[in-house]
């Protein structure tokens, strides 16, 4: 998706740079191009997925009780087709993924999150869906 030139970004960590005893977290990024300041945000693009594993029981919930009915986020929408919930957040940008208790969230697109769409990002999420 994001060409030849694509690169790992500086931001992406280790799963043991983020947890806590109920839940595990890693990110990892890449962008169409080496990132450049003098270069708008709208320009490059990138592609992320940040896992959070649960590491306990109260890590599972925390992760289920996100998806519930009266739990999503201000402005989701529900995406049927993935995992065993989903759902589309437009204000960051993001497809949420619900899948044996693990929490996956996908970005693809442009660095300004309001930029992103929800069918790019889904084309995104189906390259993984394998995977996930």
């Amino acid at each position: 998706l994001l060409g030849p030139d694509a690169v790992i970004s500086d931001q992406t960590n280790s799963p043991v740079d983020s947890f806590s005893s109920d839940i595990a977290a890693s990110q990892c990024i890449y962008t169409d191009k080496k990132y450049d300041q003098a270069t708008p945000a709208e320009s490059h693009k990138q592609a992320s997925l940040t896992v959070r594993s649960p590491r306990s029981d109260t890590g599972r919930q925390a992760n289920q009780s996100v998806f519930e009915a009266g739990s999503l986020p201000a402005g989701a929408q529900k995406v049927a087709g993935y995992g065993d919930a989903a759902f589309w957040n437009a204000e960051f940008g993001q497809l949420n993924i619900l899948k044996s208790s693990e929490w996956y969230v996908l970005d693809y697109g442009s660095l300004v999150p309001s930029s992103r769409s929800q069918g790019d990002t889904e084309k995104f999420a189906d390259i993984l869906k394998g995977s996930l």
